[in-house]
Parts: C-alpha cells; structure tokens; sequence
C-alpha cells in the first residue's frame, strides 16, 4: 500500500500519496453474453486501473475495459465509465467523456502490445499532477531496469478506517525482463511485477520514485 511503501523508502505518507496520485480506478458498466445462455445479455462491471497522463481530463488504460482481448467483442463504451481518483481532499468519481483512441482495431483479434486505450475525461481533476511521458526513457529501457508499478489490486487486502476489507492502491518495485520491439522501437515490455484481478491499466513507471514517468501500462 501507500503507507507500507512509504515506510519503506523513508518518507511521508502524504509524499507518497501525492506523487502516485494520478493513478487511479476505471470501472465501466457493460454486458456480455450470459453464461449456459449466449443468446442473452447479462451485465457487468469491468473494474481496472487508469492513471491522469500528459492532461488533467486524459486518461490511459488498457483496451480490455471495452472490448474482450480475445475475441474483440465490445463489452462497454467509455461513456459507461467512471474514473475515481484521490488527490487533494476527497475521491473525486468523473464520468468519461469519450474514447479518444485505442490500440485494439477489430474485427483483427487483438494482440498484447495494442491492449491500450486513451479516454477524455467529461471535466478535469483537481489537485493531482499527471504523469509525464518521456519517450527517451521508454526508447532506452532495456532488460533488469528497475520500474514501478503502481496499480489497485485484488492481491492487496487491507481493512479501511472502518475496518472493512479494501482493495487501497499498490506499489510495487520490479523490474523489466524482456523488452519486445519492431522496426527497432520497444512496442512492449514483460516485467516480474506482481498482477493481479483490478491491475490491468494501472502504471508502468520508471524507477525514479522521485521523478515518474510513464513507460506504459500495465496489462495481466
């Protein structure tokens, strides 16, 4: 969690929790075909991670919030969307305006290193700093580089103020294992970063926990 990192690198809670801050919560109402009955619609809600890049109204996460990875079947909208976010003061909950791009172009089935979406947020956040994206970082990274992944996962249980169990935000120290490239530029990275249920979206940071920058996002 923030505290348990914070504790660890030796600084404020409050330090902590303002650096990541851009990370945040997507959770998209939709549907899918209904187990035993493919015929009928069943709805759901597709929870994942999202982080504020470049503007305070942008977002990024992966592509499997809408459409199924592997079959590219459409699953939500991002007007089904919600991004929550903790900055100054209380979660701020703002709906998605629209989907300004995302790597997956059906009806080709879609392959890892286009599982990215950019969405436009229907107002902007308050008090939080988007990441910053320095593509000499991304060109340079290479395998054993040290990153941070920054992400809500199911992995990570705590109980809240209340005493109830929450999902709260983690951050993970790993490394990049293998970097995947075409023409000579890196397309995607794998890493030994923990993953898990809620992940997928969250941040791929540089190891500069004093400095991040967005290498990617992160996909389980």
């Amino acid at each position: 969690t923030e505290g348990e990192f914070a504790r660890d690198v030796g600084e404020s809670l409050a330090t902590i929790h303002s650096r990541f801050a851009a990370t945040g919560i997507i959770s998209c109402l939709g549907s899918r075909p209904c187990e035993g009955h493919p015929e009928k619609q069943c709805a759901i809600t597709i929870d994942g991670s999202a982080q504020l890049t470049i503007g305070t109204d942008v977002i990024t996460t992966s592509a499997h919030a809408l459409k199924d990875e592997k079959t590219c079947q459409l699953l939500a909208t991002a007007n089904d969307c919600t991004f929550t976010i903790s900055g100054d003061g209380a979660p701020q909950a703002i709906k998605v305006n629209n989907l300004v791009d995302q790597g997956f172009k059906c009806p080709a089935i879609p392959t890892p290193d286009l599982d990215w979406a950019v969405m436009k947020l229907s107002r902007k956040v308050k008090g939080v700093t988007p990441y910053r994206i320095d593509a000499n970082l991304v060109m340079g990274a290479t395998a054993g580089d040290h990153v941070l992944n920054v992400c809500r996962s199911m992995d990570f249980v705590r109980p809240n103020t209340k005493g109830v169990a929450s999902t709260p935000k983690h951050i993970n120290n790993c490394s990049v294992k293998r970097v995947y490239q075409a023409y000579s530029n890196p397309v995607y990275f794998s890493t030994d970063c923990d993953s898990s249920l809620f992940c997928s979206g969250g941040s791929l940071l540089n190891g500069n926990q004093n400095d991040p920058a967005l290498l990617g996002m992160f996909v389980n």
